[in-house]
């Protein structure tokens, strides 16, 4: 419902009493070590969507209904919630909902009052100088000098009181990405894995696939991961069984466009769900925006709000360190985990990959007291790296399993970036960047292009020329030209420090201006990450295993390649369908990590595991061998809509939340036993992780499926099966 549509409602409605009060919602800090905030400049007129979710009703009752609906052993198995039920028995207080809308109108920001999801939230449109204004705060850059991401951030801003009791979170002013992964190469003695391998391996068979649109499956992606037809085409015609002409195409997207240039990790999870159930209805949902904590409400409001939605969700993205790192409060981790609620009362599945870094064991670089300032280290002596601040260092030196210590050495001089603008003179060449740069009350424009040119996430600038209201950054220059209006100048970038690290240490010096750490000097107590949204409770977590021996058909292994992601969340309790299993495994397992650095009681993941290594995927056209958790997640996903495909067709529910139907049939998975996840992702052995053991496990959950166990258990599945 539209801005313009309210007026008449809101001048109808008693004023509410302003709340003179405001609260603080801190920004958090940037994530170590490479973001920064840079002056780039923010226009007054820039966009931004804000979006309030207000607070909802009874969602402990719901979560009471997603349990029972979704519990083999329950009387209401199956009985799902339609999308009107859910919205009903969940929806806010109008009166909150009046509070933020009336707040808005009162600003003049246009906005639209809920219509979709579980009509919570309220999506307002600020350009900068109104958002500055009415939360009392500053937008600024933050830009990753490793991975090159930007993100426009508000800095503290303040809600008023009756306004902030009203909502549960907001999206759009503190959000950053998720850091993009380079694809997971797989290692040459590698065995090719591809759809008849896995379904040989998990003895896939036994459904006929109608290809009705009742039973759609579907891939989401983030990061700027779009799709390629071709890719997909030739990929079912070198690897898959069946018709390709009928089987090789996406049925739908969702989002934004998800076509494009074909990204690795987006081409892996849409080959792969449809090559293990080819014929089976296929839709890639992408969000390309710069905050994953909002994508994912975004993505999950647009489930809730389709009138088909894929009853099978994929996602192989996720994060193993704290929100912080991609600026999210745990506010907004447990609104996400709402929709996760939803979603398993309607009866739809979503699985996450459980993460590829282990045990998500990570040095303490960035945090309080973990550095010796002023002091370098003594002892032998590893790599050295050229880095800009102890920070990166720490992380440089951390990424040697090897090394103990580090040591950040400043240049004599450090200098801050110059730029020397000269008149009348204008550069040739190839520019790289081209923005507006004018504005009222704003600092002087040539000033804000050589603060544009210095940001950090733009590659390769060697300089810029300013011609009113035009900033344009070089990264080649090849001459000049005279034009009188224009100011140009080269960039001059900062000097950079010298890391040293230490793989033994014999003691440390007193040495002015230097910083060092690493366990060997400073030691902290270590913490553990699972990958999150995998550790909600309402997801299904997926690890990754390969051939023992590297020989198809042997046995399976945690993946050694890189760490199959687990452990305990720190956010969410387990559920009562693993405590038991959860709780034998603490009781046997060998050397797990020191106390405190994981809570024994916490959501364990993964739930099972498949392989992850070797997986033939075609990308522009070439095949390549990728490894990942993003690959054993799709290729579970597509046998779950084979048993949704034949439950469905015997006039049954489909599986929806399966975690309950999962622990509650462990003799359908093959117990992994061999391998630990005290391994980063692709930096070898970390210091901390968990060993396999019989039964569930950290790194590969419950085992590997066996597929003909699990269609027979998933179609006698329900209350008429208990045996007392």
């Amino acid at each position: 419902m539209r801005f313009a549509c309210l007026l008449p409602l809101l001048l109808a409605l008693r004023p509410a009493a302003a709340s003179s009060e405001l609260v603080r919602h801190p920004v958090p800090e940037l994530p170590c070590c490479s973001w920064n905030k840079v002056n780039h400049f923010v226009s007054d007129e820039d966009p931004i969507t804000v979006r309030f979710s207000v607070k909802q009703r009874n969602l402990d009752p719901l979560r009471k209904i997603a349990a029972e609906v979704s519990d083999p052993r329950s009387a209401k198995y199956g009985e799902y919630l339609s999308t009107a039920a859910v919205r009903e028995l969940t929806q806010p207080d109008p009166a909150d909902i009046k509070i933020v809308a009336e707040w808005l109108a009162q600003a003049g920001v246009p906005f639209d009052l809920p219509t979709g999801g579980g009509g919570e939230i309220v999506e307002a449109r600020f350009t900068v100088a109104t958002a500055t204004r009415l939360l009392n705060t500053r937008f600024q850059y933050a830009t990753s000098t490793a991975t090159k991401q930007r993100a426009l951030r508000a800095g503290d801003y303040w809600l008023p009181a009756d306004l902030h009791a009203a909502v549960a979170a907001v999206y759009g002013l503190h959000g950053l990405p998720s850091p993009p992964r380079e694809a997971l190469r797989s290692a040459t003695a590698t065995p090719a894995v591809t759809p008849k391998v896995l379904s040989s391996t998990y003895k896939i068979s036994g459904v006929k696939v109608s290809g009705a649109v009742t039973n759609p499956q579907a891939v989401a992606e983030f990061q700027g991961q779009t799709s390629n037809a071709t890719d997909l085409t030739e990929f079912f015609k070198l690897f898959a069984a069946g018709d390709p002409s009928a089987d090789s195409t996406v049925s739908k997207f969702v989002g934004d466009n998800g076509t494009g240039v074909a990204g690795v990790e987006a081409e892996l999870d849409i080959q792969y769900i449809m090559g293990v159930a080819p014929g089976i209805k296929s839709q890639f949902w992408y969000w390309a925006g710069m905050d994953f904590c909002g994508d994912l409400k975004s993505w999950t409001d647009a489930i809730l709000d389709d009138s088909n939605p894929p009853l099978v969700n994929s996602v192989s993205y996720g994060i193993q360190a704290s929100l912080a790192a991609i600026g999210c409060q745990q506010s907004s981790a447990e609104d996400v985990d709402a929709n996760f609620v939803k979603l398993a009362a309607k009866g739809i599945t979503i699985i996450f990959a459980s993460g590829d870094s282990g045990s998500g064991y990570a040095p303490s670089c960035g945090l309080p007291n973990s550095t010796l300032p002023n002091t370098s280290v003594k002892g032998t002596k590893g790599q050295t790296f050229a880095v800009m601040s102890a920070g990166e260092c720490c992380e440089e030196a951390s990424s040697d399993p090897r090394s103990v210590a580090w040591t950040f050495t400043p240049p004599p001089a450090v200098k801050e970036p110059q730029c020397s603008p000269k008149s009348g003179e204008a550069f040739v060449g190839h520019v790289h960047y081209r923005v507006p740069v004018d504005a009222p009350g704003r600092p002087d424009p040539a000033q804000v292009c050589c603060d544009t040119a210095m940001d950090p996430s733009f590659q390769d600038v060697k300089g810029y020329t300013y011609v009113s209201p035009w900033c344009s950054l070089f990264s080649n220059i090849s001459g000049t030209k005279a034009q009188p209006s224009a100011q140009s100048s080269h960039v001059t970038q900062p000097v950079q420090g010298v890391c040293t690290a230490f793989t033994s240490v014999t003691g440390t010096a007193t040495t002015p201006g230097d910083t060092s750490g690493g366990d060997a000097v400073k030691p902290v107590a270590p913490v553990l990450y699972p990958s999150w949204p995998a550790s909600s409770p309402w997801v299904t977590a997926v690890g990754a295993t390969r051939f023992i021996n590297q020989m198809v058909g042997q046995p399976e292994m945690a993946s050694d390649q890189f760490g199959s992601g687990g452990g305990f969340s720190t956010m969410f309790a387990a559920f009562k369908d693993q405590a038991d299993v959860v709780s034998n495994y603490l009781k046997i397992a060998t050397d797990l990590p020191p106390k405190g650095s994981f809570p024994p009681g916490g959501r364990a993941t993964p739930d099972i595991s498949a392989l992850g290594e070797g997986y033939q995927v075609v990308v522009n056209g070439h095949v390549h061998s990728i490894g990942g958790t993003s690959a054993s997640t799709p290729a579970f996903a597509g046998m779950v809509s084979l048993l949704n495909e034949a439950r469905l067709a015997a006039g049954k529910k489909p599986m929806g939340y399966l975690n309950p139907f999962i622990y509650q049939n462990p003799n359908a998975f093959t117990d992994v036993t061999v391998g630990t996840n005290a391994i980063g992702r692709g930096n070898g052995p970390i210091k901390y992780g968990f060993k396999c053991a019989k039964g569930w496990d950290p790194a590969t959950g419950l085992g590997t499926p066996i597929f003909d166990k699990l269609l027979s258990a998933a179609m006698t599945a329900g209350p008429s099966t208990i045996v007392v």
